[in-house]
């Protein structure tokens, strides 16, 4: 089994085995779709960047879908990042309740998730082939009730690279991009969603509409540099500010980037155990996406507090999840 990549590409790939999970909690409804492998369980640590909703689609039976992006580090392929696909069945208001919808995902097709990069002067950016032998994502059909969300892995998880490449590596259908550490220019990442009309003879299952139709998913920026900052400086100057030790025993502490937006949990040897982008990982409902920034950290009873406007985002330090946003 093997991988085979042009002589322009930076790096050689291995295969890993692909797995799916799928959690879907909704109501008193649970879905969770698994198949053979390796697979990590999906929180907000080390979230990069999350994209608008797209505009929901309705389709010709009424049932109405929007969707967006979401960008992670890879948790054990270091600059390898995972992409999803988030998909919400739209509640129309009080007085309304559809039936759950259900949807074909296929990852292996380019005219189902088409991925484009484009730079700052909106020019597109072109990516690298790569010649695949050997297993690939299986199809799958999801059961979306109404009013609930679901989050689907929308890279290729079963491609990484064997070391830290030169830069943040995206592994999609039709090729990857590698974005270089030292790159000064913007890029941003978009794609569109639309599930097959023509569906596989002999699939068994369906129990409910299926929905058609096209997302444009708006664009994410993609981080040029990882938000990491741990170091030896204790002064708010530099590359990391308020500095906070967590742990007096263990000497762990916590800092905040120069964007002031992302949170790292550093050992006493200046190592980064986790980091959280906070400003990103906030519900839209905060009001605070895209408009403030953080302003201090504080830690009291196993969480770090994060001053983002008037109030808080609460951060588990054990596991840098982010668990909410208090305001005042």
């Amino acid at each position: 089994m093997k991988i085979q990549l042009p002589k322009k590409s930076p790096e050689s790939h291995f295969m890993k085995t692909p797995q799916v999970i799928l959690l879907l909690l909704a109501s008193t409804a649970l879905l969770f779709v698994a198949s053979l492998g390796s697979c990590f369980g999906q929180t907000d640590t080390n979230l990069l960047a999350s994209g608008d909703w797209s505009k929901p689609v309705q389709d010709d039976q009424g049932y109405t879908l929007r969707g967006r992006l979401l960008v992670y580090d890879e948790h054990n392929a270091p600059n390898h990042a995972r992409i999803y696909l988030e998909l919400q069945h739209v509640f129309k208001g009080p007085g309304w309740w559809d039936n759950p919808i259900e949807i074909y995902y296929d990852r292996e097709r380019g005219d189902v998730l088409h991925f484009e990069m484009r730079d700052g002067l909106n020019q597109p950016i072109p990516m690298y082939p790569v010649s695949i032998a050997g297993p690939v994502p299986s199809p799958y059909l999801i059961t979306l009730p109404c009013d609930s969300t679901i989050r689907l892995r929308a890279d290729w998880e079963n491609m990484g690279p064997p070391s830290q490449p030169d830069g943040f590596e995206i592994f999609v259908v039709g090729g990857c991009w590698l974005i270089p550490t030292d790159a000064t220019n913007d890029f941003y990442l978009s794609a569109s969603f639309t599930p097959p009309k023509e569906l596989p003879s002999g699939l068994n299952g369906i129990k409910y509409h299926i929905w058609q139709g096209t997302l444009n998913l708006p664009k994410v920026q993609i981080p040029v540099q990882k938000p990491i900052a741990c170091s030896t400086d204790t002064k708010s100057t530099g590359d990391n500010f308020y500095r906070t030790i967590v742990d007096t025993n263990t000497g762990t502490y916590a800092v905040v980037d120069s964007r002031k937006e992302v949170v790292t949990l550093c050992d006493k040897s200046n190592n980064a155990i986790w980091t959280t982008n906070v400003i990103a990982g906030l519900p839209p409902d905060t009001g605070t996406m895209g408009e403030w920034k953080i302003h201090g950290l504080e830690v009291s009873k196993g969480q770090l507090f994060v001053g983002v406007g008037r109030g808080n985002a609460v951060i588990d330090i054990r596991s840098g999840v982010l668990n909410g946003y208090a305001g005042n």
